[in-house]
């Protein structure tokens, strides 16, 4: 199906919802348009008494099946629904991350045509029942790094995760610091990783730093009383949700370039996935690095080049 070109839109900045960013939020520190939330209703109601909230939700395909991972069970659309109605979302995310365990019957690093085919026409299936209930133009996919070899490493190859969104109709939720991580694992460079994915069909984007899990952090963790986190698990691993570096700005800044020049297609909004509420997000979230950063990604998303970093 032919796709129509996107009006250019207003971009806004978003920011993962956290205690510490709403208090600087509300004492001026710093500008936001909404607050990016789990879909949890009680903080859903918190967040949105602030400001405008949207709703990430938990959601991957599964084997021909769209699951919750929160609740690791088949997701229940009518939940959906009610938390699109109650919280100022206007679209529903799924996580492109089907799991080595979906696919019993296929090496999870198999290239083969006929293994790419069967996990691409499952997850088709899988979108497609999204598809149905909301409308294409609802769905966004995001494209997902595979972690500790958990994932079919053939969806995060560019062209796999292009397919998909095209024979789909959906669009795309482009997760900058999770096409890296994607590039790293793959041995490709990170801006030709990038420059293979469907941006002119992108609709969502999330940023953040990204950086090598150390025994600063594992320390910093276990002092707040957490001593069995993702974060552990990946001991000695690059991940995300963690401040940005020079390295990161530099990159965050080229893709914002590309966005500004119509070169990709402008996203209606920019999330900063970093801090939050409960666990590890919590626990590493810093207001000194909030208040720090968003004002110079503000200045990017709204294309405010006279303002200095």
């Amino acid at each position: 199906m032919a796709r129509v070109s996107a009006p250019k839109i207003s971009m806004n900045l978003a920011i993962n919802y956290s205690r510490q960013a709403a208090t600087l939020y509300e004492t001026g520190q710093i500008a936001l348009d909404y607050f990016k939330c789990p879909a949890w209703e009680d903080l859903i109601a918190e967040a949105r008494a602030i400001l405008p909230t949207y709703v990430h939700f938990p959601l991957r395909v599964g084997r021909g099946v769209v699951i919750n991972t929160e609740k690791k069970a088949e997701a229940d659309f009518d939940h959906i629904e009610k938390l699109l109605k109650m919280s100022d979302t206007p679209c529903v995310n799924i996580h492109f991350s089907p799991f080595d365990t979906d696919y019993p019957d296929v090496a999870y690093d198999s290239l083969a045509s006929a293994d790419i085919d069967k996990v691409v026409d499952f997850s088709i299936k899988a979108i497609e029942q999204l598809v149905k209930r909301f409308g294409a133009d609802k769905i966004l996919v995001e494209n997902v790094p595979s972690v500790k070899q958990t994932h079919m490493l053939c969806a995060l190859y560019p062209d796999v995760i292009s397919r998909v969104i095209d024979e789909t109709n959906t669009t795309l939720l482009f997760d900058i610091s999770h096409a890296r991580l994607s590039a790293h694992r793959l041995g490709m460079n990170e801006y030709q990783y990038i420059r293979g994915l469907p941006l002119k069909q992108m609709q969502e984007m999330h940023v953040t730093g990204i950086a090598r899990v150390d025994e600063f952090v594992l320390e910093r963790l276990e002092e707040k009383g957490l001593t069995d986190t993702i974060f552990h698990k990946l001991a000695g691993e690059l991940v995300d949700h963690v401040p940005f570096t020079p390295l990161d700005w530099d990159i965050t800044a080229w893709a914002f370039e590309q966005i500004h020049s119509s070169a990709w297609r402008s996203p209606w909004v920019v999330a900063f996935e970093y801090g939050g509420v409960g666990g590890v997000f919590e626990a590493m979230s810093d207001s000194l690095k909030i208040a720090e950063q968003v004002p110079r990604l503000y200045r990017l998303v709204k294309n405010q080049h006279l303002m200095p970093y």
